[in-house]
Formats: C-alpha cells, structure tokens, sequence
C-alpha cells in the first residue's frame, strides 16, 4: 500500500510545485492533474484486491521520472493569450474550404459505417459491437476508394476542424463553430459504436478538452455558459453509452464487468506496468510495435501484438500499461529514456520556429498532449510510424493552405489577423 500512495504523492507534490511556479490552470496543469487522476484511482483499485498485486518502488519511480522528461516541454512552456490569439482571430478561406470538406467527409464515413444513432438503439448498438471489440475486428471500406480516403481525411483533419471551431468561438460565428466542433465528436461516436470502443470516445474527449484549456479565456463568457451546459447534455449520453458497452463486453454483476470497470479503467495502468511488465519481461519488441509500417520494407517480421505476454514474457493481459509502459515494451528501459530525452527536443524545435501559435504547430501540439494524456491510461501504439508521418504530411498541408489563402485573395480579403481580440477573462 505504501507504494502505491508514494506514486500518488509524486504527482500531487509536482502539482504543488507547477502552481506555486505558473498560479494559472493551464495544459501543463491539466497533464498532471490527469496523472495525478490515475495515480489516486490506481490508490483505490489497489485497495480493492492488494493481494492481487505483488509491488515495488522503483517502477512508479521509473514511470514518473520518465513523464518528466517526455512531458517537460509541456510544463516549461508558457501559454500567452496573445500568442493563441494570434491563430484564434485569424481567417483562412482555404482552411475553411477544407473544413467544409471535413464535413462530407464524415457524412461519407458515417453512410460507409452504417450507423444508426437513435438513442433507443444505443444499448443494442453496443451490444451488435461487443464481438468486434473481442474479435479485434475492424469494419470494412464498402465505398471503395472514396470511402477509404473520406476515413483517412477524417482521422487525421478532425483536429484541425476542432481548431477551426474554437476559432470561430473566439469570432462568434455560431453556425462554422457549431458545425466545425459538432462533427469530430459524430466522428469518434460513430467509431466508437462500430467497434465497441470506449478509446476512440475518450480520446475525442480529450482533444475537446485541451483545445478548450487553450482558448478559454479567448472565448465570450456567454459562449462558455452554452458550452457548459453543451458539454453536460453531451455527457450524459457518452456516459450511456459506456456503461452500455462495459455491460455488452463482460455483462452484469460479474467479476468481469467489475474488473473492466471504471476504477479498473482509470487506476489499473501504473499497476500493470509495476507488476504485469516490470516484474518479469524478459525481452522486447525491439522497435516493431512502432516501426510496423517500416520492418516488413527491410525483411522484418512483425509479431502479433496480442500474444505479448507470451513474446515478452510479461503477464499483464492489457494495453492499460501507460504511454511509459508501451514504450518500454518496445525499446526498453534504456531506449524509453532516450526517446523521453529527445522527443521533447523536436518538439520544441518545431514550436520556436514559428512565433506564437500557427496552425500548424498547434495541430502538432494538440496531437503531443493529447497522445500525454491518454498515456496516463492506454496507449495503443502500433503503427506510430505511419501515425507520425502522416501527422507532419499533414502539418505541411496546412503550412502550404495557410500560404495558399495569400496567393489566391491577397491582401484585398479579409485581414489574417483581428488587431483587437476579445479576452473573455477581461
């Protein structure tokens, strides 16, 4: 039991030491009151069955000590208003031809899945899905190429629209901000019903959120109200639907729906990795859960990521190992701290090279705390290297729309930048 509250007082003395330093709630606080969130719940689920779990110290060490090094440009940087609003007032005619494009994109996404959103089917729905959650299924592209690049255009521009939808926030245009933040969320929901999925949800949740902590003090007080009792209407239902698809998978009052449930979700990662992974892997993947898209082009096979305990040796049944955990699943305790060490490097580098927010550092930026954060539970990360390719592919298309808004309507359009936002915290 001692250990398991030492992990949880790291985190909350770093929180006490992030607000004496910064005094404002900003991402860097969000981060590690979301760890600090899943060390507390790791206390209690610990508390549930201690005999289940056969802990030591320094895996919570090496956890924390490596969420400093991968989280460090996070919690060093400092977030001007003026800064956000430089991006926040801006107008681009070629990002919002985009992000109309986003939105038939979904539409096309949502027609190709099949969905049914009535709110009478939802529990039916899950309950449709729970076998493609078991199975590791994944739904097929019916509409040919059309369907497959409307999916691909939607997984990797849902951030942007997000971004564009607190923009038009910050400018009070009601119908852009409706659309533009209503359709990712359709997006991840419809997802997450297709696959019996409760991530792909949580994740969307998460970007919401962050982008939020960002703008809020861009966005008129009236708005946020809205927002609030938005975000409650919304939550009641995504809550429905969680509990629809934990009862689908494991049923009711068994030891299955306890363990998968949401003490389970949000306390079991650090544990896992302390004794699931740490106690007992013998090997690694050596890089092929985060290079799967580059090791078949050299002759490298790569293994089937759900016979992980067998492979390695460990016995944690689960991806809910943190972010940590995944890596060092895959580069060991030596490489993950490596990656900690220059990850945060790049990242920096690509943020100072451009003054203030642009949009493409903040579709960059959303995507390194968003990814933080989740890992403080699950990271499922095969395939990053396709992942991270895409995202700066995708980086360069904004850089190249920004630029192309110029050439096409000059300086003859509507101005780049507002000269006198609103700050709604005035």
């Amino acid at each position: 039991m001692i250990y398991v509250v030492t992990n949880a007082l790291l985190y909350l003395a770093l929180l006490v030491v992030y607000w004496r330093y910064k005094r404002v709630f900003d991402i860097g606080t969000l981060l590690i009151v979301m760890w600090l969130t899943v060390a507390i719940a790791g206390v209690l689920y610990y508390n549930e069955s201690p005999s289940s779990w056969h802990l030591q110290l320094w895996p919570f060490l090496y956890i924390f000590f490596c969420f400093l090094l991968l989280s460090r440009y996070i919690l060093g940087h400092k977030y001007s208003d003026k800064a956000i609003a430089r991006l926040a007032y801006s107008r681009n005619r070629v990002v919002d031809l985009f992000c109309w494009f986003y939105l038939i994109c979904v539409v096309i996404k949502l027609v190709n899945e099949g969905l049914n959103f009535s709110a009478l089917s939802l529990i039916q729905v899950a309950e449709d899905t729970a076998e493609a959650y078991e199975e590791h299924l994944t739904y097929e592209f019916h509409g040919g190429s059309i369907a497959y690049i409307a999916t691909v255009y939607e997984q990797y521009f849902s951030k942007v629209c997000i971004i564009w939808g607190f923009n038009s926030l910050c400018q009070r245009q009601k119908l852009k901000s409706i659309l533009f933040l209503a359709f990712p969320f359709i997006a991840a929901f419809g997802d997450g019903i297709m696959l019996g999925s409760r991530n792909t949800i949580v994740m969307a949740i998460i970007v919401y959120v962050c982008a939020y902590v960002l703008y809020r003090r861009l966005i008129p007080k009236k708005t946020k109200k809205v927002l609030l009792f938005s975000s409650l209407a919304i939550g009641s239902v995504v809550v429905l639907y969680l509990l629809a698809i934990t009862e689908s998978r494991f049923g009711i009052d068994t030891q299955a729906a306890e363990d998968n449930s949401a003490m389970a979700y949000m306390g079991q990662s650090m544990l896992q990795f302390n004794y699931g992974l740490a106690d007992s892997m013998r090997k690694t993947y050596d890089g092929a859960m985060t290079f799967k898209n580059i090791y078949p082009l050299v002759g490298i096979d790569i293994p089937n990521r759900f016979s992980a305990d067998s492979m390695l040796g460990t016995h944690i049944g689960t991806g809910f190992i943190t972010l940590i955990g995944f890596l060092v699943m895959d580069f060991g305790y030596i490489g993950t701290i490596i990656f900690c060490l220059i990850f945060p490097f790049i990242m920096k580098w690509i943020c100072l090279q451009n003054k203030g927010f642009t949009l493409p550092v903040m579709y960059i930026f959303l995507f390194y705390v968003s990814r933080m954060l989740r890992g403080s539970m699950v990271f499922s990360g095969p395939g990053a290297d396709l992942s991270y390719f895409m995202l700066f592919v995708f980086a360069l298309f904004l850089h190249f729309a920004m630029g192309l808004d110029k050439v096409l309507f000059g300086k003859k359009g509507k101005p780049t930048v507002n000269t006198k936002p609103y700050y709604a915290g005035e």
